[in-house]
């Protein structure tokens, strides 16, 4: 928790300021997982949330035959993600890749909080390239800053949260079409992946069973992304909450 308690790129003053007031309300361990959940008050309503990111996060790890130790630190601050280009309004977790067994994984997000712990989760079974580089293809001819690492592990978090969810895929591609069409619009500074998370994840959900069959062959994930060619509506950003996968709260 301590970790928490120091602003840094993920995490400002007015977390911090609500983590400060948290206690330890609920707690998990197995072989391989110990979690924490802190909150000011006892909910039950999202424990049992919790209860059921468990046994989401025991399927793919199984799935994942994995080896690794998670320690896991999960905060329900309720800020809503909106369409701001801003880091602080975008992401809801962090992990920290090492080669040791023992992994750290932090959510301070409550929203979407299943998929946010798949996509932490999937961070330590594949890594692609973590540069950012330029994208020359956005309809705007903007240059915008993308990263093939991230869009990999969102696309593959929203696969995992429509399969446990038991959510159609195309109709996540349908949901996934009207926010990129908002997000093209965006007055975009390059300081978040929010163009990376939705945008060319959605060019991924496009071709998500041929991008699935290549997982492991890099160099066709990072050709298929520079070369393909989006071809939607940009419309005015809404002003609403942000939700990056249509069935990330079920």
């Amino acid at each position: 928790m301590n970790d928490l308690l120091n602003e840094n790129e993920f995490i400002n003053k007015s977390m911090i300021d609500y983590f400060k007031k948290t206690k330890l309300i609920f707690k998990y361990n197995n072989d391989f997982l110990n979690i924490q959940f802190y909150s000011i008050k006892k909910n039950i309503k999202k424990i049992k949330n919790i209860k059921k990111c468990i046994e989401r996060i025991k399927l793919l790890l199984k799935e994942l035959n994995n080896n690794y130790n998670f320690n896991i630190i999960i905060i329900d601050y309720n800020i809503k993600r909106k369409f701001i280009d801003d880091q602080y309004n975008i992401n809801g977790g962090y992990t920290i890749l090492t080669n040791k067994k023992d992994k750290k994984i932090y959510v301070y997000r409550y929203s979407e909080l299943c998929k946010v712990l798949l996509h932490e989760l999937l961070h330590h079974f594949y890594i692609y390239n973590d540069d950012d580089v330029i994208y020359n293809n956005d309809i705007l001819n903007r240059k915008i800053n993308i990263n093939y690492n991230e869009a990999m592990i969102e696309f593959l978090a929203t696969i995992y949260q429509c399969k446990f969810t038991n959510t159609d895929i195309n109709k996540e591609i349908k949901y996934n079409k009207k926010i990129a069409e908002n997000i093209l619009n965006m007055d975009l500074k390059n300081v978040s992946y929010i163009y990376t998370y939705v945008v060319i994840k959605y060019i991924l959900m496009l071709n998500y069973k041929n991008v699935l069959k290549n997982i492991n062959n890099k160099e066709w994930i990072y050709n298929y992304i520079d070369n393909y060619k989006l071809k939607i509506k940009n419309k005015k950003p809404l002003k609403n909450v942000l939700i990056m996968v249509s069935c990330s709260n079920i």
